[in-house]
């Protein structure tokens, strides 16, 4: 019997104590949050990312723009802008308030399910050591089942990434007949980012690539399946 009492006893004293035990890391916690609130982050900072004159303005991606290309299966098509919007995201992060401006804009086919999907974010600020400051625009193109990244200066040329082969420059290059000069092919993304994690990227399969000129926009675009579409004027 007195064993009994004893088990009882020690069996509901554990549990008052993690009871208790429980409590106070809760309040513990509680007190950290609070803490941290009030004497972490004394002012809040505002930062504006608006588009630069450039991502704002490009003229190839108006409303109602259209562009006749041949796909790789052999038909062809137009792509059409259908949609050109201009918005402002707002993100809270630890004592920061950031207003971002993003320009979307989609292009499709009325005669084939094809779509592209181009995104400009809000420029980004570096400034060098001598307190000389330059922007870039955040620029995306999705196209079936592949994206691709680039960042691109105030004037809407390529930055150099430094990872290898994530932007190459051609001179000239000739789609359907006509020549291009300045193009930038672009890699995509999975294998920019495999390759700047070093990581192995043969599961991926062979790399896609985006042909891009600053005059006429996107001439050729692959994706990861081995579809693609090409510029013909």
């Amino acid at each position: 019997m007195t064993n009994k009492i004893l088990q009882f006893f020690a069996k509901n004293t554990s549990a008052k104590l993690l009871t208790l035990f429980a409590i106070g890391i809760a309040a513990s916690f509680a007190a950290c949050a609070c803490e941290d609130c009030e004497d972490s982050c004394s002012e809040i900072n505002h930062f504006q990312k608006p588009l630069t004159n450039y991502a704002k303005t490009a003229d190839l991606f108006k409303i109602g723009n259209k562009v006749h290309y041949v796909h790789s299966d052999g038909f062809e098509f137009d792509l059409s802008v259908t949609k050109d919007t201009i918005y402002t995201e707002n993100k809270t992060d630890f004592c920061s308030e950031i207003s971002i401006e993003n320009r979307d804009i989609q292009l499709k086919s009325n005669e084939q399910a094809i779509s592209l999907d181009v995104q400009f974010n809000g420029r980004i600020e570096f400034v060098n050591e001598n307190n000389q400051a330059s922007f870039i625009t955040p620029f995306y193109i999705n196209f079936e089942n592949t994206s691709f990244y680039v960042d691109l200066d105030s004037s809407g040329v390529p930055v150099e990434s430094g990872i290898e082969g994530h932007i190459t420059m051609l001179n000239t290059v000739t789609f359907n007949d006509v020549s291009y000069d300045s193009v930038f092919v672009i890699l995509d993304s999975r294998h920019v980012n495999a390759r700047s994690y070093n990581e192995d990227s043969s599961e991926l399969g062979e790399p896609a690539y985006l042909y891009f000129s600053k005059s006429k926009g996107i001439l050729k675009i692959e994706s990861l399946n081995r579809k693609s579409i090409t510029i013909k004027e």
